[in-house]
């Protein structure tokens, strides 16, 4: 009985553990000329779409703390944006770019909360060099115990 609980727990607390995900510093595609980190930001919906989020802007350090929450059965990203214009945000709207390349990464669908970092790591000859890490975390998966 003990070894099913110890089972039950440790499942259950496998689902509920935090994924992260990094911007790549430079423009990813192969061809292209390296271009580098500018922003990045959560969206909802399909790819190339207009569903970017508004998440609880926190000012830290060289960048932003963004808190996402996210709702269920809609596809998720995480959008790298490279080059162009960066445009300082407000508490409302956060940083944005405009005319540079955007990367899309897919999260795991199962994710309800994410914590963007945006970090100002470097200036390299008159430009930012940015890095974004987002950790999130998605819904605890049900125990055996649930299911029977």
């Amino acid at each position: 009985m003990k070894t099913l609980l110890y089972a039950a727990l440790a499942v259950s607390c496998a689902g509920a553990t935090a994924q992260t995900y990094r911007c790549p510093p430079r423009y990813p595609p192969n061809g292209t000329p390296a271009t580098v980190l500018s922003n990045a930001a959560m969206y909802l919906g399909e790819m190339h779409g207009n569903g970017a989020l508004h998440g609880d802007i926190e000012e830290v350090k060289d960048g932003t703390d963004t808190h996402y929450s996210l709702p269920d059965d809609v596809p998720k990203w995480l959008v790298c944006q490279y080059g162009g214009e960066r445009i300082a945000g407000t508490a409302i709207s956060g940083p944005r770019v405009i005319g540079g390349r955007d990367w899309w990464i897919p999260l795991d669908p199962r994710i309800e909360v994410c914590d963007l970092k945006l970090r100002e790591t470097a200036v390299d000859r008159g430009l930012s060099v940015w890095e974004a890490i987002a950790i999130c975390k998605r819904k605890a998966l049900p125990s055996p115990a649930m299911l029977d």
